[in-house]
């Protein structure tokens, strides 16, 4: 018989896909592709209730630790911006009082007449010219004091 569909042929083909049908239900595999289809996680079915509780420990205990480190961080940003607070408001108050002051002698001086203002400022100018001079003539005379003083020792022998 050469026909193609001769049982010679037709009987190893059909058993072969059979073989094949068979080894692919069998397959471990395939087996956990239908338990997550039933909602069946495998690893969960093969622990123990003991290795699973204890799983979950460790996670929390992990996770715990995780969020005591992230407490402390904000803790101390948190502190970091209560200083920075303070010092800004202790800034803002200083200036606050800078201002009272500045706004205080410009009402004063606004009341005071310009010749009066220069006549003052002439003033101030020549006290400032006067002592600068009088500046000089101290340290000058510090400088003549310290030479003799500095003789004296030297002659007479203390040093």
């Amino acid at each position: 018989m050469n026909t193609i569909l001769s049982s010679d042929v037709i009987i190893p083909l059909l058993g072969g896909v059979l073989t094949l049908i068979i080894g692919f239900l069998v397959n471990e595999t395939f087996i956990n592709i239908i338990k997550r289809i039933l909602n069946k996680n495998p690893e969960k079915m093969r622990q123990t209730y003991s290795k699973r509780l204890s799983k979950l420990m460790d996670n929390l205990i992990k996770a715990s630790s995780e969020v005591d480190s992230i407490l402390n961080e904000l803790s101390s940003v948190t502190k970091e911006r209560t200083k920075g607070i303070a010092r800004l408001d202790n800034e803002l108050k200083v200036l606050e009082e800078n201002e009272k002051h500045l706004q205080q002698r410009i009402s004063d001086l606004k009341n005071i007449p310009i010749p009066v203002a220069e006549h003052f400022a002439s003033i101030v100018a020549q006290s400032e010219k006067r002592s600068a001079w009088r500046d000089y003539f101290l340290f000058g005379l510090g400088v003549v004091v310290t030479t003799v003083i500095a003789i004296i020792i030297k002659y007479s022998g203390l040093s």
